[in-house]
Parts: structure tokens; C-alpha cells; sequence
């Protein structure tokens, strides 16, 4: 368990580190300034950090 307390610290910190590269990157796409769903990186990577954790919590009450 501790493993995987590990692994979902460094998806979050992955999500966090590539979300200003992330904004970087559509801003010189678009031209422009502007807010879109590059700033919902670090979310995403809670979502996966949950889905994980449920998936596993589901497969020890199917066990």
C-alpha cells in the first residue's frame, strides 16, 4: 500500500510540473492568452488518483 501511496504522489506531482508547460505550449499555439482546459491538468490527475484507489478498494471487496 505504501507503493502505491508513492505512485499516486508522483502522478499528482507529474500533473502539477506539466500543467505550466501545458499552458506554455497552447499559448504559443493559439497566439493568444487565453484559459482553457490546460489548467485542469492537476484535477485530471486527481481523477486518476481516485479512479486507481476505487478500482482497488473494488477488487479487495470482490477478493
Amino acid at each position: 500500500m505504501k507503493k502505491l501511496r508513492i505512485i499516486e504522489i508522483l502522478i499528482m506531482i507529474i500533473t502539477i510540473r506539466l500543467t505550466p508547460v501545458a499552458i506554455k505550449y497552447a499559448d504559443s499555439v493559439r497566439g493568444y492568452k487565453a484559459y482553457g482546459s490546460e489548467y485542469l491538468l492537476p484535477l485530471f490527475g486527481l481523477l486518476i488518483v481516485f479512479l486507481v484507489e476505487t478500482a482497488i478498494d473494488v477488487y479487495k471487496s470482490f477478493k
